[in-house]
């Protein structure tokens, strides 16, 4: 076995071929890796840094191999190295380890050989600011880093003076572990001398617990809130509320709705006034602030959790419609207010939408936010575009109500599949929770097919999504009622392989290709059948798209198999038989040239957008934007559902870094599967 000599005392993690761990502690900072999976060709570990001493700022991570490996991916920490040599170093935000405080990274390599010794050295970090440690390796600590605004110049005496003794000012950032302080005190969330700090202006805007502290744990300010803050140039309510200073130190940015006494519903839209707070490097500025309609959106989720998603309605002066453009996306009206709540990781839905643009297929532009109502926080939201026809959105042609003939009634729609219940169900819904009726289709505002679906029994409807129920005229209609039915019709058929008088005739092949592996990627239980937007243009064929709504995807889900890797979507399951998904899939697949068309298809995007590689990089780039902002545990105190059971969870991580190496690992493991299963299709 090979140990690697570093900078301090170690603590050496070894990792035997049985798959034991031998820990020897050895320092104030400790280690300990703990394999995940192991495949041929590779394996997926995970590498926690505990503190057991003074406070530390920085630490680095030294990792052995038995036989050589090559990295494929890492999250939450810098890796550099190839062979049988890796380092690994905090990366600004994990940096800060207080006495008894840990961090996790995790990575991914590839190796010919089965590991047999994994070696973790951790070096003991290096100390936070003036305690000149007495051993004299504060090597890692200065290369003066130019950050956001910081003015240190200086760098070895601590961000803020010291109490006396040991003990130095730091920030309690709520609950969470002490954080430095910046030299600069009106930094936001700094980065000075290679570490991450909190300026003390942001520090003390805090509401409830935190504030700076002493390191010995006495408090040596008062943690109010009443500091008031006025950012907020805006708004007609009082910005009273103490966290109006910099978002609560978070680069996300903040929006404030004001009801003035009025209740937010699910419909009726109330008028409020809104306003949004962008911050660039710590400077805060208004880019909106005007009226706003709001209500409650969501069917299952508004009822389950407490916390609500928003439908936004941006409006003028007189209560209508108003365009504009919010946080940088382009002009429009509607938005959406996204509220994860059942998903940990917060991006299940951001992740899909992501990857779903690079392959050059509109998803909803989005953006993480702070949202406060009447000066109360919410927690941190999505900020997202409502799917709906729109130049920059979903870019069809739009119909107008005298295009009733010829090539003008052709397009463009959008028909919708969801909740689909026919009938009086007392209330109750399939899972029996006795909340939602979803018998709401009517000629009015649907349609159903005449091919049935997957499991029997009465077939899916067809939601009028654009034009709506009340503005399609019944010309419009007729035409594409008949289209979906000489589609369904085309597939159902004994010449459906046939290239003109089959189903290619009627759909445009590609999108539906790329909508399937994306949808059967995510293994949502949603899948297919709620939340399946599809499309029609002027003079063009039925395509599928775009994505939407995907927080119970990846193994986010106990029920319908949703926690498994090894089965296909689209055959549904016993417990959603009142959720009927098209024939379509599985009749798609019996065509040798479809099957083959996907086939290459699933090569192209593994070699590519979907390859583990790039989707773990993407994961990892999401939760930073999450991380950086320290928005998971500002979500934390208002939610903390982390550790906590929330319908319908499957697996509950003890912390977030075990949500995102759990939903890597399934992942990887669902990859593996399609990749087997699509090889082997006819």
């Amino acid at each position: 076995m090979k140990i690697f000599k570093l900078l301090q005392r170690t603590k050496v993690c070894l990792l035997l071929s049985a798959g034991l761990f031998t820990n020897l502690s050895w320092g104030a900072v400790e280690c300990s890796v703990s394999q995940l999976n192991q495949w041929t060709g590779g394996y997926q570990a995970t590498v926690t840094v505990t503190n057991r001493g003074s406070a530390v700022s920085s630490w680095e991570i030294e990792l052995g191999f038995s036989a050589s490996s090559q990295l494929l991916s890492a999250w939450n920490a810098t890796v550099t190295g190839s062979g049988t040599q890796f380092r690994a170093s905090n990366i600004g935000w994990n940096g800060y380890l207080g006495d008894g405080s840990s961090t996790s990274f995790g990575f991914t390599a590839s190796t010919n050989n089965n590991v047999q010794v994994l070696g973790c050295n951790s070096v003991s970090g290096s100390t936070s600011s003036s305690s000149s440690s007495s051993s004299s390796s504060s090597s890692t600590t200065t290369t003066s880093s130019s950050s956001s605004s910081s003015t240190s110049s200086s760098s070895t005496s601590s961000a803020s003076s010291s109490s006396g003794g040991d003990c130095e000012e730091m920030c309690q950032w709520y609950q969470d572990d002490l954080r430095p302080l910046c030299v600069n005190q009106n930094s936001g969330w700094g980065w000075e001398n290679n570490r991450s700090c909190i300026g003390r202006t942001t520090c003390e805007s805090q509401t409830g617990i935190g504030g700076i502290v002493n390191s010995c744990g006495t408090s040596s300010s008062s943690s109010s809130s009443s500091s008031s803050s006025s950012n907020s140039s805006s708004s007609s309510s009082s910005s009273s509320s103490s966290s109006s200073s910099s978002s609560g130190g978070s680069s996300l940015a903040r929006i404030e709705i004001f009801t003035d006494g009025g209740t937010i519903v699910d419909e009726p839209k109330i008028l409020t006034r809104m306003t949004v707070t962008e911050y660039d490097k710590g400077a805060a500025e208004v880019t909106y602030d005007g009226n706003a309609g709001v209500e409650y959106r969501g069917s299952s989720s508004q009822m389950l959790y407490p916390k609500k998603s928003l439908a936004v309605e941006t409006r003028d002066a007189d209560g209508e419609d108003l365009t504009t453009s919010l946080l940088g996306f382009p002009e429009e009206e509607d938005w959406v207010l996204y509220a994860p709540y059942a998903d940990k990781t917060m991006l299940r839905n951001t992740l899909m939408y992501s990857l779903y643009t690079d392959i050059g297929r509109y998803s909803s532009r989005w953006k993480y936010v702070d949202v406060y109502i009447n000066n109360d926080y919410q927690g941190v939201y999505v900020f997202m575009e409502k799917l709906k026809r729109d130049k920059y959105r979903i870019d069809i042609n739009k119909l107008k109500e005298d295009e009733i003939s010829g090539e003008d009634v052709t397009g463009g729609y959008i028909l919708k599949l969801d909740k689909s219940l026919e009938g009086s169900l007392d209330n109750q819904n399939p899972w029996g929770m006795g909340m939602v009726n979803f018998s709401y289709f009517t000629e009015q505002n649907s349609f159903q097919s005449q091919q049935g679906a997957m499991q029997g029994g009465e077939g899916h409807y067809f939601l009028y999504e654009y034009p709506k129920e009340d503005d399609i005229v019944a010309e419009q209609r007729s035409y594409i009622q008949q289209t979906i039915h000489n589609f369904e019709a085309a597939l159902a058929g004994s010449n459906f392989t046939d290239s003109s008088q089959g189903y290619r005739a009627y759909i445009d092949v590609p999108s539906f290709i790329d909508y399937f592996l994306f949808t059967e990627l995510s293994a949502d239980v949603d899948a297919f059948n709620m939340s399946t937007y599809i499309v029609k243009d002027k003079n063009e064929k039925v395509a599928m798209g775009p994505l939407w709504d995907y927080n119970l995807a990846f193994g986010n889900a106990n029920f319908c198999n949703g926690n498994r890797t090894d089965v296909w979507r689209y055959e549904g399951c016993s417990e959603m038989v009142g959720f009927p998904i098209p024939f379509w899939w599985n009749r798609l697949l019996q065509d040798s040239n479809y099957s083959g068309e996907l086939k290459t298809r699933w090569q192209e995007l593994r070699a590519t957008t979907l390859s583990y590689q790039n989707i773990t990089a993407r994961i990892d780039e999401i939760s930073q934007i999450l991380l950086a902002a320290n928005a998971i545990e500002r979500n934390k105190q208002v939610w903390p559902v982390i550790g906590q059971q929330v319908w319908p969870n499957d697996f509950v991580g003890a912390s977030y870094d075990a949500e995102i190496t759990y939903l890597k690992s399934w992942i990887y493991d669902r990859l593996t599967w399609m990749d087997n299963t699509i090889s082997n299709l006819p």
